[in-house]
C-alpha cells in the first residue's frame, strides 16, 4: 500500500447524469416525469440503514455487528459502472461495533465513522475509519472521547464529523486533515442546549442507554457540497455552513416549509445553493380538517430577511404522486425515490430530475 493510498485524497468527479442540459424543471403543480429511472436490486434492506447517494455510489450499512464480521456490513452499488457489492467491516479486538454514518471519498474508497467496545468492558472506543472496497481497513483513528455520529469528505481532501463529546463545552463540528489531525472545529454544544439528546448516536440508540421516550423532533444531516460543508439541526431548525476556502462559518435559522414537515434528504451543491426534501403527515392548515400526507423538494432561499424553503416547480405533491425522498445528486441533477418506489424485495427505483 502507497502512502498515497492512505492519504484521503481529492475529488474522485462527480458521477455523470447523461445528457440533461436539454430537460429542465417544469412549471407546474404535479411532478413531470423523470428524465431516467434505474431498478436497483438489493439497495435497500430492513437490517441496513435507510440507503444514501454519495458520490456515484448508493451506500447502506449494519448498524450494529456483534460476534465478529458480517460479509454484509457496508453494501454499495455504483451508479456509473453498474457494479455492487457488500463487505465486512471489522476492528481487531472488538465485540461488538455500532456503526453510526458510512460515506464515500474523492477517491472511492469508505469513510466508517462509529463505537466499538471489548467484552467485559462497560467503556467504549470512538473510531474513524477509512476502508476500502475489500473491507481492508487503510487507517483508524482513535476520536477519544469524541463520538463521531454523521461524516463526510470534502473534495480538498479533508473530511468533516458532526458528533457529541463529554459535557456542553466543546465544538460538534471537526475538520480533519488527510493525517487525522484537527485542522478546525465549528457549532458550540452550549449554543444547542435547548436540545437535550441527539439520539444521533447507534450505541446509545441500541446499547448502553435507553432511547428517551421523546426523541427531539426533526432530523440531523452533514453533508460535504463543491464549495462548503453544511449541517442541519432539525431539532432547532438550523441550517449551519462553512466554505472550504476562507473563513466566514455562518448559522440562519429556518422554519420547515409547511406546518409539521420533517426533512427526508438534503444536498448541498454550490455556495449557499441547498436542496433538501420534507414529508408532512396529517399537517393542519387554516382549517381543522387534516391535509393529506405532503411531499416535495424545496431550496432553501437565503437572500431575505427571513430564511425560507421555496418549493421546486413541479416536485411538490400529495401521497400517491411521484417524488418522496431526495438521496442525492450530481451538479446537474437530483436522484430521487417516488412514492411506493421500493418493493418488497429490495428493488428500489431511482430516479432523475433535472436541476
Amino acid at each position: 500500500m502507497t502512502p498515497a493510498k492512505l492519504l484521503w485524497r481529492g475529488w474522485f468527479g462527480a458521477f455523470a447524469m447523461g445528457c440533461i442540459a436539454s430537460l429542465a424543471m417544469a412549471q407546474s403543480s404535479s411532478v413531470q416525469p423523470p428524465w431516467q429511472q434505474q431498478a436497483i436490486a438489493g439497495a435497500f434492506s430492513p437490517k441496513r440503514s435507510f440507503t444514501q447517494v454519495d458520490r456515484g455510489y448508493l451506500v447502506s450499512f449494519r448498524r450494529v455487528i456483534t460476534g465478529g464480521p458480517a460479509e454484509d456490513t457496508i453494501h454499495w452499488d455504483s451508479l456509473t459502472a453498474q457494479g455492487h457489492g457488500e463487505f465486512p467491516f471489522w476492528i481487531k479486538g472488538a465485540s461488538g461495533i455500532w456503526l453510526n454514518d458510512v460515506k464515500v471519498t474523492p477517491d472511492g474508497d469508505f469513510l466508517v465513522a462509529g463505537v466499538w467496545g471489548q467484552s467485559g468492558k462497560s467503556s467504549v472506543n470512538n473510531f474513524l475509519s477509512l476502508v476500502d472496497r475489500t473491507g481492508a481497513v487503510l487507517k483508524t483513528k482513535d476520536l477519544g472521547s469524541y463520538e463521531a455520529e454523521r461524516v463526510c469528505a470534502s473534495n480538498d481532501g479533508n473530511v468533516w464529523t458532526l458528533g457529541e463529546d463529554d459535557g456542553i463545552n466543546y465544538n460538534m463540528l471537526r475538520k480533519y486533515s488527510s493525517a487525522g489531525e484537527v485542522l478546525a472545529s465549528y457549532l458550540n454544544r452550549a449554543s444547542l442546549l435547548s436540545v437535550a439528546v441527539f439520539d444521533l448516536s447507534a450505541h446509545n440508540h441500541f446499547v448502553s442507554k435507553p432511547r428517551p421516550q421523546s426523541s427531539p423532533p426533526g432530523r440531523t444531516f452533514l453533508r460535504c457540497g463543491d464549495e462548503g460543508v453544511g449541517v442541519y439541526i432539525g431539532p432547532v431548525r438550523t441550517w449551519f455552513q462553512v466554505p472550504l476556502v476562507g473563513g466566514g462559518a455562518q448559522s440562519w435559522h429556518v422554519n420547515p416549509p409547511v406546518g409539521s414537515t420533517v426533512m427526508t434528504g438534503i444536498l448541498l451543491m454550490g455556495s449557499n445553493e441547498v436542496y433538501a426534501s420534507f414529508s408532512a403527515g396529517w399537517a393542519r392548515g387554516k382549517t381543522t380538517k387534516p391535509h393529506a400526507p405532503q411531499y416535495g423538494l424545496y431550496l432553501l432561499d437565503l437572500s431575505g430577511q427571513t430564511p425560507v424553503w421555496d418549493p421546486v416547480p413541479g416536485t411538490v405533491s400529495p401521497s400517491g404522486r411521484p417524488f418522496e425522498r431526495l438521496l442525492g445528486g450530481d451538479g446537474s441533477g437530483f436522484v430521487y425515490m417516488g412514492v411506493g418506489d421500493t418493493s418488497k424485495d429490495g428493488t428500489m427505483l431511482l430516479s432523475w430530475i433535472a436541476r
